[in-house]
């Protein structure tokens, strides 16, 4: 093969795999809108607009109302309020779409620029999409990463001697300061201005100039040398020794967590791409790769910190990560005579990384990649209702509840939100309430310490989203007379003060449990094809369903300890969507704690066409004996 030719097909291959990339990309990133800080934004930037000023003290707490607030996001708020109130949730999807596109393409260029092969582009791009794409939210962090790539691209341009619009670095620094936090632009535009200064010996080149500009736009926002601090304050704010560093999932070091069955893939992609990094740091070092280097060690170690970062990381790094590993592959290569099986080899490995992207492309428009780790999330535009709690947030301010109330962490946004009328007890900013607020919160969610905290601040009534947290507080103020539940959901429980001034709400009413006929015609009539064929449709088409307003507060009511009104729930739900794993496994317990193994068979069989596993393998064996008569019942929990 000529030389002429061997390049084109490799342009040919490059422009291949970004394609296929950037299509999965492109189908990730059109999905519905779930994450707790939203109703903050869209609160923050509706008090912006309205006050046509940002805040100086927290307008949104009674419990910290003195304390100082500094919105450093006012404009990314602004920009979320305003696209939400014109154009809704289709306009978020659509702006949240571009921007991520935008970041995606700006780093196939770089990749491109920097001579990354087809093979290492697309494996490590592929790990770098299911890293990041959890974190796909509605936040601040989209602009940061887009800002990232624009000024990765610019830098490395110039240095790779190609024409680069230095004008754009202070562009995006004056954007950085008012809707996230400037630090990591400044950490790229630190590593590159170092590497040119040192390089030409001299303070005096252009980079260095435009950094001195990036340093004065810095100023140009309404809080002044205050907004410049702030990220400073935050990172102490917000450490590992913390109470919310120790508390909230995302502040915590990803080696830290076990892969459960959600987070499964994202956690393996990012310990691969961390090993990666590591290996790559050295191999840069040999080569004396000193600004690749760099950025793998700052972005790399910000990973290691707090899984927040860690899509700023894959943004960052990318190209370093590929290098290094074309750098090894090259080197391996040189050991074998046999040049062509060892292309005909890497063919091979990218024809089958590109068929995972494609087929990964198909089950996220289908909808089955978010069910198999049994995320809320939808190929969609819209919000979810459900997993934000917004019907009980708009029954809350239909009914005007008055006095002080409590609430879930998680549903304080929300709440800003969807009941402006009402300030919380707290919400997902822990830059204003820090440890007070945070400590304050876990005190009172401590059934030991709630009747204190209530004569504190005066409780009327308390909202907890029941799937996630509070339980324990949930069947205290249950089984305490002086407090009655007066709204369910599948999300949110309300409880109000009996002798308060809400007292006179109608309380929550439970199903009446089901008789043993509907019950027989229920299970007849629930069924899970087990075969392989459905199975492979139910893995790429949408199979697995979420789970319903019924399967939820079905599933409430079981860890409430009322398994006979529970599984009135669960029958209907499992009646309306059988292949709802999280409803099958529910009425498996409900019948096993009730020794119906006939019962718990049919189900179970349904959860193992489902989700079969060891586990649920070696169960559904015992209770099939059971149901039998030939052995004992099985010991423990499903």
């Amino acid at each position: 093969m000529s030389g002429s030719r061997a390049v084109l097909t490799a342009s040919a291959g490059r422009r291949l795999a970004a394609g296929i990339l950037l299509l999965l990309l492109a189908a990730l990133a059109w999905r519905s809108i779930f994450d707790f800080d939203f109703g903050t934004h869209v609160a923050t930037g509706r008090w912006v607009v309205a006050h046509g000023a940002v805040p100086e003290t927290d307008p949104f707490t009674y419990t910290v109302s003195h304390r100082p607030f500094l919105a450093y996001a006012w404009l990314f708020d602004v920009g979320v309020f305003e696209l939400y109130r014109s154009l809704g949730a289709h306009g978020l999807t659509a702006v949240r779409w571009l921007l991520l596109m935008a970041t995606g393409l700006l780093l196939v260029d770089v990749l491109r620029i920097r001579h990354c092969t087809a093979l290492t582009a697309s494996a490590l791009g592929l790990a770098t999409l299911f890293m990041c794409e959890v974190r796909f939210a509605i936040r601040p962090e989209l602009v940061s990463d887009l800002l990232s790539a624009t000024t990765l691209w610019v830098l490395e341009r110039r240095r790779q001697g190609r024409k680069a619009p230095l004008w754009l670095l202070p562009v995006a620094q004056l954007i950085w300061i008012n809707t996230h936090l400037y630090v990591f632009g400044w950490a790229i535009l630190a590593i590159y201005t170092l590497d040119e200064v040192v390089r030409r010996r001299s303070l005096r080149t252009p980079l260095a100039a435009a950094a001195a500009v990036c340093v004065a736009v810095l100023f140009v926002n309404p809080y002044g040398y205050r907004a410049i601090l702030e990220p400073f304050l935050l990172a102490v704010r917000m450490g590992g020794g913390n109470v919310y560093g120790q508390w909230i999932r995302e502040l915590k070091s990803p080696l830290g967590f076990s892969a459960d069955a959600r987070l499964s893939l994202y956690l393996h992609a990012i310990w691969i791409l961390l090993a990666v990094g590591a290996a790559s740091f050295a191999i840069h070092v040999w080569r004396r790769r000193w600004v690749d280097a760099a950025l793998v060690l700052v972005f790399g170690g910000l990973a290691l910190l707090s899984i927040r970062n860690v899509v700023l990381f894959g943004v960052t790094t990318l190209p370093s990560l590929c290098v290094a590993v074309d750098d090894a592959v090259g080197a391996l290569r040189g050991r074998f005579p046999g040049d062509r099986a060892f292309k005909r080899a890497g063919q091979i490995v990218l024809a089958g990384v590109l068929a995972v992207a494609a087929i990964t492309t198909l089950r996220v428009v289908t909808g089955s990649y978010y069910d198999s780790g049994s995320r809320p999330t939808r190929f969609a535009s819209e919000i979810d209702r459900v997993s934000f709690g917004l019907d009980a947030a708009d029954w809350l301010a239909d009914h005007d509840l008055k006095g002080n109330g409590f609430n879930s962490f998680n549903l304080g946004g929300t709440l800003l939100w969807r009941d402006p009328a009402h300030k919380v007890f707290i919400d997902s900013r822990g830059d204003v309430g820090g440890e007070e607020l945070m400590r304050l919160y876990l005190a009172a969610s401590h059934p030991d310490f709630w009747d204190r905290a209530q004569r504190r601040f005066g409780f009327e009534y308390a909202i907890f989203g029941h799937r996630d947290d509070g339980l324990p507080l949930v069947r205290k103020l249950w089984a305490d007379p002086a407090w009655k539940p007066v709204y369910l959901d599948g999300t949110a429980l309300v409880f109000v003060r009996r002798d308060g001034p809400n007292g006179q709400l109608s309380p929550v009413v439970l199903p009446d449990p089901v008789d043993d006929a509907t019950r027989a015609r229920s299970l007849e009539a629930i069924h899970v094809d087990p075969g392989p064929w459905a199975r492979l449709a139910r893995w790429l088409g949408p199979g697995a369903a979420p789970v319903n307003h019924n399967g939820l507060v079905g599933s409430f009511l079981l860890r409430m300890n009322y398994p006979a009104r529970a599984e009135t729930l669960l029958l209907r739900a499992a009646l309306e969507a059988p292949n709802t794993v999280v409803v099958q496994r529910n009425l498996s317990v409900v019948y096993y704690h009730a020794g119906r193994w006939k019962e718990a068979l049919v189900t179970l069989r349904n959860l193992n066409a489902l989700a079969p596993d060891d586990s649920v393998a070696a169960f559904l064996d015992e209770v099939s004996r059971k149901a039998a008569g030939t052995a004992a019942a099985p010991e423990g929990p499903l």
